[in-house]
């Protein structure tokens, strides 16, 4: 009796992964690709230093983002509009910077949005503490200090010189 040799392993599993590859190849063809998501307001960041709230604000893509600056009169009011807002065309995905000026309001609190759900932390306006403005010293003390130096140094310098001279 002649033994028949088995089949080699190979022969059979090169052809079953190609048929397997040409599948995957096939289902790939005819899938929909996958539709671009929107370009969305990813987060909303702000801080507020005197009069000036400035802040930054990240996308995801070219987008024309509003962002409006809301207030509140008092701790359990709810925000409202102020009627102040930007308006940033991005022109790629990143992080842009914004500024609001709110010296001539007058609330507890407020917040930027930059869309329905994408908001920064709300900000008491008793932490916006003074600008960065170093205050400067008054006319009335720099007058009598200029004019003490202006004529006292050179009265001070003649004495030494004529004492120098005096054996």
């Amino acid at each position: 009796m002649m033994f028949k040799r088995p089949t080699p392993r190979k022969h059979v599993i090169v052809p079953l992964l190609a048929a397997v590859f040409a599948c995957a190849l096939a289902s790939e063809a005819t899938a929909e690709p996958l539709a671009p998501r929107p370009a969305t307001v990813k987060s909303v960041s702000a801080s507020c230093a005197g009069d000036t709230i400035s802040g930054k604000t990240r996308v995801s893509g070219k987008l024309r983002v509003r962002l409006a600056l809301m207030a509140k009169g008092s701790a359990k009011a709810s925000f409202k509009a102020t009627g102040k807002a930007r308006i940033l065309s991005t022109p790629k995905a990143g992080s842009y910077r914004f500024k609001f000026d709110i010296s001539k309001l007058n609330a507890y609190a407020y917040r930027v949005d930059g869309s329905k759900t994408m908001r920064s932390k709300p900000l008491l306006a008793a932490s916006c503490g003074p600008g960065y403005t170093v205050p400067e010293a008054p006319f009335a003390l720099l007058l009598p200090i200029t004019l003490l130096l202006t004529i006292g140094l050179p009265v001070l310098l003649l004495r030494r010189r004529a004492r120098i001279i005096e054996p």
